[in-house]
């Protein structure tokens, strides 16, 4: 088990990080939900839940287990599009800007395979609001490509070594207008 819980700001958040994370036994993955424990007592004492995710690697079958803490970001003043990965402004403490990138390309792609059209609209929503969440780790508006303390992960940081163009804030912001917006108006 993990041995500092993570810091999420949703359950959301959490399913995200664990389609995205290797496998910790042997590097690949992907990782599979076996079972979630929470705290509710310390929940309702303290507006943040403990959760503990069991999970098994579907390539070697390693088994393991993260805990989190998910802390309320919720906000009654949020616009109605607000993302409900994260309601807040501040950027994820557990997936990096790539792997937020990476996120919405892999939701975009399952939404272009899905024949169901309401659910391909969803995942398409849900892609652009991981595109939200890169772009929450640009804080200098000066600044095209995200800072250096973006990035939490070596092949995160490997991508942008290899093709900085891919980051650009500019880049991401016409990608996430080709998504359809959540409260079906134009962002």
């Amino acid at each position: 088990m993990s041995a500092d819980p993570l810091i999420a700001h949703s359950l959301g958040e959490v399913h995200l990080y664990l389609m995205v994370t290797p496998c910790p036994g042997c590097g690949q993955g992907p990782l599979v939900e076996k079972r979630a424990t929470s705290d509710d007592d310390q929940a309702r004492e303290t507006s943040e839940l403990v959760a503990v995710v069991e999970v098994v690697c579907r390539t070697c079958k390693f088994s393991h287990s993260f805990v989190f803490t998910i802390r309320d970001g919720s906000d009654a003043d949020q616009p109605a599009n607000a993302s409900p990965i994260n309601p807040g402004d501040g950027p994820s403490r557990m997936i990096d800007v790539g792997q937020w990138i990476t996120l919405s390309g892999m939701i975009a792609e399952s939404a272009a395979a899905e024949a169901d059209k309401l659910r391909a609209r969803m995942l398409k929503i849900e892609a652009s609001h991981c595109l939200g969440e890169a772009l929450k780790f640009y804080d200098d508006p000066d600044n095209d490509l995200p800072p250096p303390e973006a990035f939490f992960c070596e092949p995160s940081q490997a991508r942008f070594r290899e093709a900085p163009s891919r980051f650009s804030r500019r880049r991401l912001i016409d990608l996430r207008a080709t998504f359809p917006s959540p409260t079906g108006s134009r962002r």
